[in-house]
Formats: structure tokens, sequence, C-alpha cells
């Protein structure tokens, strides 16, 4: 009878040679016989490697100031929420920014654009930027939902990072249903560039607008997420 404390035994046939090794943790019961019945074969692989999908700090738990838009690109929010530390980057890491909120627009038409960069500045210097669409006139409050994602490709100084994403807005809001989704850029997307070596990089989404009325945007939720 094999012994049930052993973590392996080895057991040889005895019709022909062959090792049959019993792990503790492949063992579901024992027959009669003192026997072990083994659990079915696992599939092999598990994980591709320590690549987990996790979120950063910090969590917003309150609508952030509402933004005026300009013609000029503007953060919708504050670069402090998506501060990366110096370094951060290697050839290959990714973020994904997700944003909701609201957008309201006065009865002045004008046309909108949305953008991905990543900088210290507001806005950043490097961003790739959608196609201006119209605005819908007159809107008051409606939601708006907006991501990119973040590559690097190249590290130091000089680095470089592919920032693509996408708008969409409720079809009775900002943009009429065939104005959406916005790419981030429409098209011949190229790499922005990146200084992975400083404190100071902040991935962040833009928006201005043509026009002189008053429109205004507020970011409401924001999910900063290393993706490996």
């Amino acid at each position: 009878m094999m012994d049930k404390g052993f973590v392996r035994e080895m057991k040889e046939e005895t019709d022909h040679t062959e090792k049959l090794v019993v792990v503790r943790n492949d063992i579901r019961g024992w027959d009669k016989e003192g026997n072990p019945r083994l659990r079915p074969p696992q599939i092999s692989g598990g994980a591709d490697g320590i690549f987990y999908r996790d979120s950063r700090q910090p969590f917003l738990i309150a609508d952030q100031t509402a933004i005026t838009l300009s013609t000029t690109d503007l953060n919708l929010f504050p670069a402090v929420l998506s501060l990366l530390p110096a370094n951060y980057w290697w050839a290959g890491k990714t973020i994904k920014l997700t944003l909701y909120g609201k957008t309201t627009s006065d009865g002045t038409a004008g046309n909108v654009v949305f953008g991905a960069g990543i900088g210290a500045a507001n806005p950043p210097t490097n961003i790739n930027k959608s196609t201006a669409v119209a605005g819908t006139v007159s809107k008051t409050g409606f939601s708006l939902r907006a991501e990119a994602m973040f590559t690097c490709r190249t590290t130091g100084t000089t680095g470089t990072c592919m920032a693509m994403g996408k708008v969409e807005t409720d079809p009775a809001g900002l943009l009429a249903s065939t104005l959406q989704p916005a790419f981030i850029p429409q098209s011949l997307a190229t790499a922005i560039t990146l200084d992975t070596t400083l404190a100071t990089q902040s991935p962040t989404l833009t928006m201005n607008r043509s026009g002189a009325g008053v429109w205004t945007a507020t970011t409401q939720m924001l999910f900063v997420e290393a993706l490996n």
C-alpha cells in the first residue's frame, strides 16, 4: 500500500519499465487498494509572465473642475492624476487612460478636436489628435467617454511612444452618431516624443474647440492602468 504521507512516489510497472511520478496536488482520492486516483491532466502553459493589469492611484472620488474649452488644446484633468516616475517606461510598456465625463455646449456652433499626449505642460508638447468634428450646440451635461493607449517604443531622452485612442458621446449629446467614434488620430498615426528619464511626464487626454461660445468638459471618472 502506498504511503499517503509521501509527496512523491515512484512506482515501477511490472510488465515494462515506466516511472510514474505522483504529486500530492494531483491526487483526488484513493482506491480500496490504497493507490492514488489522479486528477485529470491540467492545461499546460499558464500566465505569460508577471504582466498584471494594474490600476494606479489616485482614484477620483469627486468631479474635477470643469474645463472651459478654447482654440488651444487643454488637458481634461490635472496632470498630477496620471504622473509617472522617472525611468518608469521600458520598450513595450503600455498605459491606458479611460475617462468618463460630461460636456456642455451653448448655442454657438463650433468644431471639437480630441487629443492624446504625454508631457508636463498643459497641453503637452507632443499630442496625437483627431480630425476636427462638428459639435452639437445647446447640449447640457451629456456623457462622454474617452480612452487612449500609450505604448513606449524606445527609451531615453529621445524616447518615443505610440499614443492612440477614441472618444464617444451619447448620440443625443456633443457628437452626432455619424461623427463617432472620433479616433485619435484619424489616420497616419506616428510615434510622439517621450523623455523616459524625467519624473514630469503625464499621459493625458486633451480637447479644443473652434468658435467663440462657452463650451465645457468635466472629468468625473478617470482610470489610469498599467497593462503590463
